[in-house]
């Protein structure tokens, strides 16, 4: 019998989306659009945790199902999910346009500007639509409109053709290519997507500066909330055993910063945490990463667990806007510098003490934050420069727990294998997922680096074999500097 899980299900539709319109107009597939799984708005279930509640829904067809133990593949669950697999699959072609977005924000691209080994690259696919197709059409059209490139792509009447990868489109990348002097292969791979991406916003006005933040500094997410209020007056704290809008708040600004705001699976398989409104555990292990990350330019911030009023006016100053997240930003708010003493380009930097790994692509600019769990006391993670030496997909991760650990889950659905730069013969710990979502942000592990399934699965992409990953205690370690520059940080 095969069952489908929650983390099956997030890593397989992380790069995909189901249009809510598309989902209430199936017969089959009202009952699980009754729900507000839409919570950003942008007409599309997508990202963890839109498809999550999706995910959710489906349990809700199987009363006997949990997201442990996932909903058996036969059940009206499972054959609503054969109907769904079909609208992911196929989203691409009945998606909005490209509209005001850059290819780089679209989840159906991710993977191809995460680059990987192999990497992921879009083809020609001739009489099918594939996910992401549509997106780079509309960004030819746009480009060619505006540049007179004749890399422009018929999309048929009323947009029949829209995401099938045809021979016209195939010219027109190759059209876009020559005139980039890029290799002409009609392949839309990791520089193509870049290079269209960059000429895509090379034809749009620069955008209007953000407005002006109150004279208070007050961060517009945290504004108009009394008991926040009073906490930034030093009248008031939050800490254990708060509820209320004022807690989800503080929750969802250490979300979008990468820190471990993510639901577990607590006792009975029911979830736990996350965007709860309640502070508990996980806040307080969530809050002292921040402000290990806020105490670098924020001193008077100290590492307790609890909102204070120096804390607070940290996170007002810190915290990105809101619908974006750090990562998304380029982590403006004190990011590590990806060299190693000034010379060696990082793809990766695991910071311990605030419990986030930075990733970065290959220009060095911020790519993602991921939330991290570091070795325990007595098996403590060694920092230094290491390199990616090779990779484990699931079985493989399945196979490497049995032999060490006697069971099947030790190191998640993936892992990159490390070794130290000064001595490639000696393993330098490696980065890998769990099923232990509860200690995520903690010291807990035998001295390898844990992520979340779903993150460590974007670094397995991203990451090549020779990749140079730095594992530091605090993001001022004085061997993180820009060439030329004596500054720890960027």
């Amino acid at each position: 019998m095969t069952r489908v899980k929650l983390q099956d299900f997030l890593t397989r539709h992380q790069f995909q989306a189901v249009d809510v319109q598309k989902l209430q107009a199936t017969p089959t597939l009202t009952p699980l659009a009754q729900a507000p799984l839409d919570t950003n708005g942008d007409g599309m279930v997508a990202g963890a945790a839109e498809l999550e509640g999706l995910y959710r829904q489906l349990l809700a067809l199987e009363p006997s199902a949990t997201a442990q133990t996932g909903f058996d593949t036969t059940s009206p669950a499972g054959q609503a999910y054969s109907t769904l697999s079909t609208l992911l699959r196929q989203m691409t072609g009945s998606d909005q346009p490209l509209g005001a977005r850059s290819l780089a924000q679209t989840p159906e691209l991710a993977a191809v500007f995460a680059g990987g080994t192999p990497p992921v690259v879009l083809k020609r696919v001739d009489g099918a639509k594939t996910v992401g197709t549509g997106l780079v059409q509309d960004a030819l059209n746009v480009v060619a409109a505006a540049t007179g490139i004749a890399c422009s792509v018929n999309l048929g009447q009323g947009g029949k053709n829209r995401s099938i990868f045809g021979p016209g489109t195939e010219t027109a990348i190759k059209a876009f290519q020559t005139a980039n002097n890029l290799p002409s292969n009609g392949l839309v791979d990791e520089a193509t997507a870049r290079a269209l991406d960059a000429a895509l916003a090379a034809t749009r006005p620069t955008p209007p500066a953000p407005p002006t933040p109150p004279s208070t500094g007050v961060h517009p997410r945290f504004a108009g909330d009394a008991v926040l209020d009073d906490v930034r007056a030093g009248n008031a704290t939050i800490g254990s055993g708060a509820h209320g809008p004022h807690v989800m708040k503080v929750q969802q600004a250490l979300l979008d910063m990468g820190f471990s705001m993510r639901p577990y699976t607590g006792g009975g398989g029911v979830l736990v945490g996350g965007i709860d409104g309640a502070w508990g555990g996980q806040c307080d292990t969530c809050l002292k990463n921040f402000q290990a990350h806020a105490r670098a330019t924020f001193p008077q911030v100290r590492v307790t667990g609890v909102v204070d009023q120096a804390t607070l006016l940290a996170l007002d100053a810190l915290a990105p806007a809101a619908g974006t997240t750090s990562a998304s930003l380029g982590q403006p708010g004190h990011a590590p510098a990806p060299f190693w003493n000034g010379a060696q380009q990082l793809r990766v930097v695991v910071v311990k003490d605030q419990h986030r790994t930075f990733l970065f692509d290959a220009q060095g600019q911020v790519a993602g934050i991921f939330s991290n769990a570091v070795g325990a006391q007595g098996t403590a993670t060694h920092d230094g420069l290491k390199k990616v030496t090779g990779f484990l997909d699931e079985q493989g991760c399945k196979k490497a727990s049995q032999r060490l650990w006697g069971n099947d889950n030790s190191f998640g659905k993936r892992l990159v294998d490390l070794s130290w730069v000064s001595n490639p013969s000696q393993s330098g710990e490696e980065m890998h997922g769990t099923f232990n979502y509860k200690d995520m942000g903690k010291d807990v592990s035998h001295g390898c680096m844990r992520h979340y399934n779903e993150d460590v699965l974007l670094l397995y992409q991203a990451l090549k074999l020779g990749n140079l990953v730095a594992v530091v205690n605090s993001i001022d370690d004085p061997r993180l500097r820009a060439p030329g520059g004596p500054s720890p940080n960027i």
